[in-house]
């Protein structure tokens, strides 16, 4: 028996009529952009609902205590936790340290992009002070520049400055 039982008899679209062709793709563009905004919609909902306020209740007052907010997402992230923990369910416990680490990871792409962005700047501003000077002290000094830059780019750290690397006298 075949595997593609009932396909045999469906025409490729490039053995169709343009015209044919192009029908099938406008209701197949149609269909997609449809199911695109229902899940559109559908996040847009779920996101709503999560920053609802919880209603009067022992979830409520529990998360008060903690000076946590009182919305449906705090009561859910920690209801899971609390029946992942009463089951010994350890794949719901793995999955929350997932997305706690994916927050970490994201924060440190986006910190890592503005300390890349601001080296380019200043490594930008000092080729720009280096063309206006001249002779070999122009020279000395790009390449004192340009060696703090490297040091910069082989060990970045959140809060560096290329002053700490070029010192007073620059």
């Amino acid at each position: 028996m075949s595997k593609n039982k009932g396909h045999e008899n469906i025409i490729p679209l490039t053995e169709r009529s343009p015209e044919e062709a192009k029908a099938i793709r406008r209701k197949g563009a149609k269909a997609s952009a449809k199911v695109r905004r229902q899940k559109s919609d559908f996040k847009k909902a779920a996101e709503a609902i999560l920053l609802l306020e919880m209603p009067k209740s022992d979830m409520r007052d529990f998360l008060e205590s903690y000076n946590l907010p009182a919305t449906m997402e705090y009561a859910l992230l920690f209801s899971s936790i609390y029946e992942g923990i009463k089951r010994g369910d350890t794949n719901a416990l793995m999955k929350l340290r997932e997305i706690v680490q994916q927050d970490k990871a994201t924060e440190d792409k986006q910190e890592q992009r503005a300390r890349i962005e601001r080296i380019k700047a200043e490594t930008e501003k000092i080729k720009e002070e280096t063309a206006r000077k001249s002779g070999a002290k122009g020279a000395e000094v790009a390449e004192k520049q340009a060696q703090a830059i490297a040091d910069m780019i082989n060990s970045p750290e959140a809060e560096r400055a290329l002053e700490d690397y070029l010192g007073a006298d620059e």
